[in-house]
């Protein structure tokens, strides 16, 4: 009689089926909280603040702040802004040339979603916020002029930034050309060429969605409690955005997918094995 391999030993092989049941179990139980976030997150309610209940929430309402940031470029009143400058990199053989990002400079500050029921204190931990441009200009640092700007057509009162202040800004970046200034910014060096400075921002008073998790705060200022949006560790999910809607991403129900193949396919091995034990006149 041929000796047994030794994974198929009655002891060795009950272990193993024991353990394969238990992951395929909990990757099953991991997929299934995934595909609830999924399928939680792809219809947040709309909720008025009065009304605000506790758990993930949409909130759409004007963004108020007291004491609001004044952006880099455009001097705006602005509760967050995120300013980027990104160089030219010429192109080989005739083809357009990229931009390779040089430095992406983001500020917030807490501020007030204020839907006309009632408002709630937005939180910064964490926050994501997706914003389109509202200014963006092109600079050669070694030809005088600006030679490109787009000014968002929503913002008549802007006074769009001087070439001056442009060229300042760079500098303060450690980009000056050969007529400017050398810059004193630690680690600087002069740097020709052609360079985009764009800038994202969430103004004062502009309309806003928040989708985040509410929760009640107390302290000195509020005895009887603030409604905060904020972020939710079990719920990873905090985004701040003009738009109305919230597109969630594939990557939650591709995790659903693979845990719960995985997890049958570990179970299916452990009732083999399990089957073998009963059975050992197949072995």
């Amino acid at each position: 009689m041929h000796p047994l391999p030794h994974f198929m030993i009655p002891e060795v092989l009950a272990v193993g089926a024991l353990i394969f049941l238990l992951c395929g179990l909990l990757l099953c139980n991991f997929g299934a909280k995934n595909q609830r976030k999924y399928d939680f997150l792809t219809d947040p309610p709309l909720v008025c603040i009065s009304a605000i209940p506790r758990g993930f929430v949409h909130v759409r309402g004007k963004a108020v702040i007291d004491n609001p940031l004044t952006s880099p470029l455009t001097q705006m009143p602005c509760c967050y802004y995120r300013t980027t400058i990104d160089r030219l990199v010429p192109g080989k053989k005739g083809k357009s040339g990229t931009y390779r990002k040089l430095s992406n400079e983001p500020n917030a500050r807490e501020f007030y979603i204020d839907d006309g029921t009632g408002k709630a204190l937005v939180s910064l931990g964490g926050a994501e916020y997706e914003f389109p441009k509202i200014y963006s200009a092109e600079i050669d640092t070694q030809v005088p002029g600006i030679k490109r700007s787009v000014i968002d057509p929503s913002l008549g009162q802007m006074t769009p930034p001087t070439e001056h202040h442009l060229r300042q800004y760079l500098a303060q970046h450690g980009i000056a050309g050969e007529t400017e200034t050398p810059p004193t910014q630690k680690g600087a060096a002069n740097r020709s060429g052609v360079y985009q400075l764009t800038e994202y921002c969430l103004l004062a008073g502009q309309e806003a969605s928040v989708f985040g998790t509410c929760d009640q705060c107390y302290g000195p200022e509020s005895p009887h409690g603030c409604k905060v949006l904020c972020l939710d560790e079990h719920l990873p999910t905090f985004l701040i955005t003009n738009r109305n809607e919230f597109r969630v991403g594939p990557r939650l129900r591709h995790i659903a997918i693979a845990c719960f193949t995985s997890g049958i396919i570990m179970i299916g091995v452990s009732l083999a094995g399990i089957l073998l034990l009963i059975y050992p006149r197949f072995v």
